[in-house]
């Protein structure tokens, strides 16, 4: 017997996310567009951007933590060039980049070293910091891949 066990899409979790303690202003509805299909920062940029354009919009807003802002903005920008270019479009998609996080990693690492100073470090903290250490080679790897790759 085989047990499927499904989890919600990153595009999902990351709705959820937004809408937890962030309102629109009053009067505002913001329109929220999921791509739940890629793989990679390179799919998500190009079935994006084609959403949006078949939806006739000329801009994004792109949030995404703080790891991820240099190479995202970037992807996502050379991405909205080729579409344009492929589609003859003067004007590519302009593509505006939010950090998700509402403290840096340098508040977060002040807090951790005062809880270290407080009570010693946790097994929690400790993992915390590899995984920090672990996200940034992960994200020093993929930067060079995708310029290598020339997709930004």
């Amino acid at each position: 017997m085989w047990v499927l066990i499904s989890r919600p899409s990153e595009a999902d979790s990351m709705l959820r996310y937004a809408l937890m303690d962030n309102e629109a202003p009053s009067g505002e509805d913001p329109a929220w567009i999921l791509e739940e299909h890629s793989t990679s920062t390179r799919t998500n940029a190009l079935y994006s951007l084609a959403k949006l354009r078949d939806r006739d919009l000329h801009s994004i807003v792109l949030v995404t933590s703080e790891f991820h802002q240099f190479r995202a903005a970037r992807v996502f920008r050379v991405a909205a060039l080729e579409l344009a270019a492929r589609l003859g479009d003067a004007k590519p998609i302009r593509v505006h980049v939010v950090d998700m996080s509402s403290i840096s990693w340098g508040e977060q690492r002040e807090r951790y070293l005062q809880g270290s100073l407080e009570g010693g470090v946790s097994y929690e903290m400790l993992l915390e910091e590899m995984l920090h250490h672990f996200n940034f080679a992960r994200e020093l790897a993929a930067i060079v891949y995708y310029f290598v790759r020339g997709w930004i």
